[in-house]
């Protein structure tokens, strides 16, 4: 009996021990730091948390050390999955982040409070003792401040906002993982006159809800996302209606803004915002070797890029291998596009 009783112990401390370490072990730096930074200020924003910005490069010596010896630390890891949100900034891609924080070296490290305030600024990496015990004193200071305050929503509370909203399943170890949601539909009715209105068998909006006024200086070209503005539905996941007064033309088509502010930022690094294959359907284009413009309902956000598709069942079956449409290599032109119905629009 007493055998028996030490065998089942044994078994349950071995469960236990087991049980302990995979918890330990999905708790990865590619779980916890993000590399999209507007996702991270959203959800940082969404969870009244902190926000750690780590400025860097993959060239960068100095910033592989500090990554190495102090950022995917299991302590460090732990305290920001916790209470923080964390994303790493390729400094050489993004000059208007640069700008923004005023970061002069690498790598830099700013801690944010979810309204924007700084909190917390480190520049260089040495590696001494020194270096390293107050980056982890500066997090567990302001960890304490938040815990205290009671502010900080976990990360669930963000898990049942986006319950209705299926993540697209991330390729495995691909640090975006898990940034990558469905774009909800459109609520708001266009406001600007988007090619295809006219097309028969097309019912067009009421009169009230477009206003057919587009800017003289882009005569004949596509507008993009039916009008909708690129970078406050990067950043906040939202769709709002552009303005004819902020518009600007890429890549042969016109994107409306809500903001003057939303312009330049789209300016300074328009691939960022603006949707891959101009917009195409990926599943289409891969398939049928057709340009077919994407409708705004069936949006998907993957790998950091804004993917729009032409009805619901695509979207679906890029959700299932978005390896392979991902990665289409097409080079498109505007004449490329074919303007036609697609189902969604019936």
């Amino acid at each position: 009996m007493r055998t028996r009783w030490f065998a089942l112990v044994l078994s349950f401390s071995l469960l236990s021990g087991l049980t302990a370490r995979i918890a330990v072990a999905e708790l990865t730096a590619a779980s916890v730091w993000g590399h999209d930074f507007a996702a991270a200020e959203a959800e940082a924003t969404r969870l009244k948390r902190p926000l750690v910005i780590h400025f860097g490069a993959t060239y960068c010596p100095p910033c592989r050390r500090m990554e190495k010896e102090v950022l995917h630390t299991p302590q460090v890891l732990k305290t920001l999955d916790a209470g923080f949100v964390a994303v790493k900034v390729d400094l050489p891609s993004n000059p208007a982040l640069q700008k923004r924080f005023n970061v002069q070296s690498m790598p830099t490290d700013v801690i944010l409070s979810p309204d924007g305030r700084v909190l917390a600024r480190a520049e260089g990496y040495d590696g001494a003792a020194a270096t390293k015990q107050k980056y982890v004193n500066n997090l567990t200071k302001i960890d304490n401040q938040y815990a205290a305050a009671g502010t900080r929503l976990p990360r669930t509370a963000a898990g049942a906002v986006d319950q209705k909203l299926p993540s697209i399943p991330a390729i495995p170890d691909r640090a975006l993982a898990g940034n990558d949601k469905l774009v909800p539909q459109p609520t708001e009715p266009r406001k600007v006159d988007v090619p295809g209105d006219s097309v028969p068998g097309v019912t067009p909006p009421a009169d009230g809800e477009i206003d057919r006024t587009v800017p003289p200086e882009f005569p004949e070209i596509i507008v993009a996302m039916d009008g909708y503005c690129p970078v406050t539905l990067r950043t906040s996941r939202t769709w709002k209606t552009g303005n004819k007064d902020f518009a600007t033309e890429y890549d042969g088509q016109v994107f409306y803004f809500t903001a003057a502010e939303k312009m330049q930022e789209f300016k300074a690094n328009p691939e960022r915002f603006a949707p891959r294959l101009l917009g195409c359907d990926p599943v289409v284009l891969a398939e049928s070797d057709l340009a077919i413009r994407g409708s705004t309902k069936f949006g998907a956000y993957y790998e950091g890029s804004l993917f729009l598709f032409q009805t619901a069942e695509s979207r679906a079956r890029f959700k299932k291998t978005p390896q392979r449409y991902s990665q289409l290599k097409h080079v498109l032109r505007p004449e490329d596009v074919k303007r036609v119905a697609s189902n969604s629009d019936k």
